[in-house]
């Protein structure tokens, strides 16, 4: 059964000011203090990719945590000791962090754990700390396809979902309503409290709004949204304060309980995000109206503030709605990212003298699509070719293309695999087949999840740095005397084409992380889940044949209609569709195999 939980309460929003409004939405956020630099995380859809997201994230904290340990305790390693005093005493935050589909399952596990100690993951701990570190525990252990692949769902006759999705519901109880040693507050000052975690919906009811035209008739121009959103502020060592918040992102509770309405409802969106059209359950979550009169407010030249109001005069007003996959309308929510970090318009600073903010995106399929589709103008080849027009539509965003071709721009990084010689999917185990391919083996999951981490640290090593000096020797604040000594620029720097480059976030390991060895006869093909898999069709098949006209009533003209047209029509589509699914699944395992290379690890891509 698809619960439906309460996301907010109604807020009468005409009891609020302008000045209310822009303390919430304002059109400029102001820069932070001199010394800090502020993130705004963003977490690709990825599918079974979420391991190599959830890689990063642990690698992320691990080195956050480290950074503000050694500032109070400094720092000994077999090249000597750093004093407190030579550990770079710049300050860190991230501000935000936004997400879809995977990614936003991930962003929610991440956020949801944010208060609690959990030993990073590497290849010795991996079995025993595993099943304790949410995001190992939920991307490399739980899901699978054995799971997926149940038929328990079908049992009632009802088809929602190609896949099962039950497993999803246990997975998201045990990782957002984790239990573990809480860290010690002064460890985590690199993170917002309450951590915004912003998750993107495909809501296929839709909100209408109207675009008032002069006219005979006094009707608007309707315009629907699709393209939604969710906000929640997650506590990380202090209780929200509600009238800080935004009125339409729900507060929850700083105790993590899974019985909680709030942190229910965070579940249940971290599902909605992930709900993969067709292949996972859609969810239901109930919206309250006035958090859409939010979205879209002026003032108008006389000074007061106007609203695009949703559900114009005659549309009705639905409390309750059905989102899917965010990725199927906005699967890299950096505009969202920057709003929340810079304001809904203004800048960040992007030369490498003044840089102090930076949207941080998560993406393990990054690649340049390889070519256009073929010219075709088949029937059935032009719907194919529309439907994938319509999602490419509604991902692309025209937000800074202006800047596209300047290197000289810190205020966007971009993690992406690498592992050589491939980059992008190619250097993953989970790109195939839709990218699902991840579910079928946990070594698998485990690789890209290693490769997430060494990939990760290499970026925050080599890439998110910013010049030692910029544009006619001006510093940035970050690393003026006080903040860094001549000890730490030597330790945390890295030198291209004769200029050094200060690490944002200092990377203290001297070894480089190397990736899980690559796990080229781990899955051994189609045989080994032949029996689920064909189990799965049949109990699909079954549901879907009751449905038709007919099949219930008894009477010997139906069953002799069923036995004589029905079996053998049914009988040839799903021998058609195991026949399809062995190649796909066998050519994608092959493919693995063959991409068997040395574990040599280099800088991962990066955009700044």
């Amino acid at each position: 059964m698809n619960e439906t939980f309460c996301i907010n309460e109604p807020d009468p929003v005409s009891n609020h000011t302008w000045e209310e409004y822009c303390q919430w939405y304002p059109e400029d956020r102001p820069k932070p203090p001199e010394g800090t630099f502020e993130i705004a995380l963003v977490l690709a859809g990825a599918v079974s990719a979420g391991a190599y997201s959830a890689g990063v994230l642990d690698y992320l904290t691990e080195a956050l945590d480290r950074w503000t340990r050694a500032r109070e305790q400094g720092f000994r390693d077999e090249r000597g000791a750093l004093a407190p005093a030579d550990i770079p005493r710049h300050e860190v935050r991230i501000k935000v962090v936004t997400g879809a589909s995977a990614g936003g399952m991930c962003a929610a596990i991440w956020a949801g754990a944010s208060r609690f100690k959990f030993e990073s993951i590497d290849e010795q701990n991996a079995l025993f700390q595993g099943p304790r570190h949410p995001l190992y525990n939920a991307w490399v252990n739980q899901i699978d396809m054995s799971k997926l692949l149940d038929t328990g769902d079908l049992k009632n006759g009802r088809v929602v979902s190609l896949l099962n999705s039950q497993s999803l519901l246990d997975i998201a109880a045990s990782a957002i309503g984790c239990d573990g040693q809480v860290a010690d507050p002064r460890e985590r000052q690199w993170l917002a409290d309450p951590l915004p975690v912003v998750l993107t919906l495909a809501n296929l009811q839709g909100v209408p709004f109207g675009i008032r035209f002069k006219g005979q008739t006094g009707l608007a121009h309707e315009v629907i949204l699709h393209g939604d959103q969710i906000a929640f502020e997650v506590p990380v060592f202090s209780e929200c304060i509600r009238k800080l918040c935004a009125p339409d992102s729900l507060c929850l509770p700083l105790a993590r309980e899974m019985s909680d309405l709030g942190w229910k409802s965070f579940a249940q969106a971290a599902l909605a995000t992930g709900a993969f059209p067709g292949a996972l359950v859609p969810r239901e979550i109930w919206r309250a109206p006035t958090d859409y009169e939010y979205r879209y407010c002026a003032r108008n030249p006389r000074g007061e503030m106007i609203h695009a109001k949703p559900w114009p005069a005659g549309a009705t007003n639905p409390e309750r709605f059905l989102c899917v996959d965010g990725g199927s309308m906005n699967n890299e929510p950096f505009d969202l990212a920057h709003a929340y970090l810079a304001g809904g318009r203004g800048e960040n600073p992007r030369d490498g003298a003044h840089a102090c903010r930076a949207v941080l995106m998560i993406n393990p399929f990054a690649d340049a699509r390889a070519q256009a589709p073929p010219l075709d103008s088949m029937l059935s080849a032009t719907l194919v070719q529309l439907l994938t027009a319509f999602k490419e539509q509604c991902r692309f965003k025209p937000l800074d293309l202006d800047l596209a071709a300047d290197e000289e721009v810190y205020s966007r990084f971009l993690i992406a695999p690498k592992r050589y010689p491939y980059v992008g999917s190619m250097a993953l185990c989970s790109g195939a087949l839709g990218a699902f391919f991840g579910f079928f083996s946990r070594a698998y999951r485990h690789h890209d999840y290693m490769l997430g981490r060494a990939n990760c640290q290499a970026f925050l090593r080599r890439s998110f740095c910013l010049p030692e000096e910029g544009a006619g020797g001006v510093v940035n604040p970050l690393f003026t005397a006080g903040r860094w000594t001549a000890a730490a620029k030597e330790r945390f720097s890295t030198t291209e084409d004769g200029k050094r480059y200060l690490q944002i976030i200092p990377i203290f390991e001297r070894e480089e992380l190397k990736p899980a060895p690559w796990p080229a006869d781990a899955f051994k093909g189609y045989e080994e889940f032949a029996r689920p898999i064909e189990a799965r069709l049949e109990a699909l098949a079954d549901c879907l044949q009751e449905l038709l006209p007919g099949q219930n009533r008894a009477g010997w003209l139906s069953k002799w209609l069923k036995g004589l047209y029905l079996k053998p029509i049914r009988n040839r589509i799903l021998s058609s569709a195991k026949e399809a699914i062995k190649t796909r699944v066998d050519q994608a395992a092959r493919e693995i195999h063959q991409r068997q290379f040395s574990s040599k690890l280099v800088t991962p891509r990066t955009i700044r």
